[in-house]
């Protein structure tokens, strides 16, 4: 067989031998460098990421503790009004239950035993019994006398315990805090 012999002296062409593994190494090298430059604008966009979630999730938070402080702050006021009007909204109910109270009829005779120059500042329904309403009622009244005929009026038209509790003269006109209990005529 004739041919070509193979050289395996390795030392008399050192280039041609070193020229792969130069070509290896290099060619890791730049992998090397090629995925550690990917790798660091990888880790510079998430820590920016990063950075960005965590102001907005902090936001979140405060926000989130502003509107929990708000619920607490609402209910514990919504707990005290349930105290505080309890036997007025408890007496409202009542009304409202037994549908055969008519607050037509009972503003009605109201408006009707109340003399012209009078004015209703307010009326508070206290409690409600089967049929009945003890109401208080501030008025003002220009002269003693109306608040009399108003209280005359009441009288006549069938409501019961009407007390005088407060009576002031103010501006040169009398405010009176006046208690009765009207009952529903069948």
């Amino acid at each position: 067989m004739s041919g070509r012999k193979i050289s395996v002296n390795l030392a008399a062409r050192p280039l041609r031998n070193r020229r792969f593994f130069f070509t290896l190494v290099g060619s890791i090298a730049v992998l090397f460098l090629i995925v550690a430059a990917i790798s660091v604008s990888v880790l510079v966009s998430s820590r920016a990421r990063e950075k960005a979630l965590s102001a907005s999730l902090a936001q979140v938070n405060r926000v989130s503790a502003a509107a929990r402080q708000d619920r607490d702050t609402w209910i514990g006021q919504i707990r005290e009004w349930a105290k505080t009007y309890r036997s007025t909204v408890d007496a409202l109910n009542l009304i409202l239950v037994d549908k055969r109270f008519s607050w037509v009829d009972f503003m009605s005779q109201l408006e009707e035993s109340m003399p012209a120059r009078c004015v209703v500042t307010q009326v508070t329904p206290l409690v409600a019994r089967s049929g009945s309403l003890d109401v208080r009622f501030k008025m003002t009244c220009p002269a003693l006398e109306d608040l009399l005929a108003f209280i005359q009026a009441l009288n006549g038209r069938g409501f019961k315990n009407i007390s005088v509790r407060q009576e002031a003269q103010l501006n040169g006109e009398w405010v009176s805090e006046i208690m009765f209990t009207y009952e529903r005529t069948d």
